[in-house]
């Protein structure tokens, strides 16, 4: 595999894994948020009548205050079910269904210190009429005494599946009332699923431009990379003089042209080193040998014609020649090294 394609899966895997919890997380909150909100509208709904003994006419038109509130559309949505402290039905809304009605109320604790009591009263009493005024006062109107106050208890909430959706079901209640108020969940789960259709359409979406993105920083990354590799490939016996430009687009890159570049430099500098040596050697060889094959020719000439001393002078000779020839070829490569060697190019016929 590619190291761009490497880095360009590396940058996905670890960008939408991240994408993905949070976009996971984002949908659990707003989960929690959408049911604290509900949760809250039934406590707005609920507490206001259970902070005061009501008498049993209040429950029995409880729906009416409830339509009148909310509206026909929003009234239908909801479901309620007043019990007394014998369990007796005060209320229970058309609309509430079978599974909501049966289950099983838990024992709510007390929320909080119980209310004032006026001296002499129950917390279940009327407060005293008041004294009578004066017969110039009576014709005013009187407002009638607010009920006593209730104690309150601690409300529990529970999701309860039925066959036509769910409901979020709060049970709360006072000393002498047990309410309990559904909301119909179904305005919930249509915008839940909103959301999360529009997350499932936007995290496909984002991840192609984190492909991208990650595809065009590799890209951007190893382009130094690619100049490297372009100028060594063109190194050759004869461009050792040739150096990687230098870069300052990041130091570590900048730190590896730089390590390049003084290995090339040595490098140039063993092979001249080297082609001097040779070209050297083979210049101070070709006198003695000269002089040593010069030797040679005479010895020969003098020596006695078919006599082993000949034959020995003759065997010498060559070997001379071939030390020669050696230095020629040493010759020949120093020059070709440097770049001092003509060529004499002619075409030549294949087919014959």
């Amino acid at each position: 595999m590619k190291f761009r394609l490497k880095i360009t899966l590396l940058s996905l895997l670890i960008s939408g894994t991240l994408l993905i919890g949070f976009g996971v997380n984002f949908l659990g909150v707003i989960s929690r948020v959408q049911m604290d909100r509900i949760d809250r509208e039934i406590r707005g709904l609920g507490d206001p009548p259970l902070r005061h003994l009501m008498p049993r006419e209040f429950w029995q038109n409880f729906g009416q205050s409830m339509q009148t509130i909310y509206g026909d559309e929003r009234s239908s949505q909801l479901a309620a079910r007043v019990l007394d402290a014998q369990g007796k039905v005060l209320y229970s809304s058309p609309q509430c269904p079978r599974k909501v009605v049966e289950i099983s109320l838990p024992v709510l604790e007390f929320d909080g210190p119980s209310p004032p009591v006026l001296a002499g009263h129950d917390a279940q009493e009327m407060p005293p009429t008041p004294p009578s005024k004066p017969s110039s006062e009576r014709d005013e109107p009187r407002m009638p005494p607010p009920p006593p106050l209730a104690r309150m208890k601690k409300p529990v909430f529970q999701t309860v599946k039925t066959t036509d959706g769910e409901w979020r079901v709060g049970i709360l209640g006072n000393e002498m009332v047990t309410m309990m108020i559904g909301v119909d969940l179904a305005a919930y789960h249509r915008d839940f699923d909103r959301v999360r259709n529009a997350f499932l359409i936007a995290v496909p979406l984002g991840l192609l431009v984190l492909v991208a993105g990650g595809w065009l920083l590799a890209t951007r990354a190893l382009r130094p990379v690619a100049l490297i590799t372009r100028t060594t490939k063109g190194i050759t016996a004869r461009g050792l003089d040739k150096r990687i430009p230098t870069t300052t687009a990041d130091p570590d890159l900048a730190r590896l042209v730089e390590v390049i570049n003084g290995m090339l430099d040595r490098l140039e500098k063993s092979f001249q080193q080297a082609v001097r040596f040779s070209a050297d050697a083979a210049h101070e060889l070709q006198t003695p040998l000269t002089v040593l094959q010069g030797e040679l020719e005479q010895a020969i000439q003098t020596a006695v014609v078919d006599s082993d001393e000949q034959q020995r002078y003759s065997d010498l000779l060559e070997e001379v020649q071939r030390l020669k020839a050696i230095v020629q070829k040493l010759l020949l490569l120093a020059r070709a090294d440097a770049g001092q060697l003509a060529l004499h190019l002619e075409s030549v016929d294949l087919t014959a």
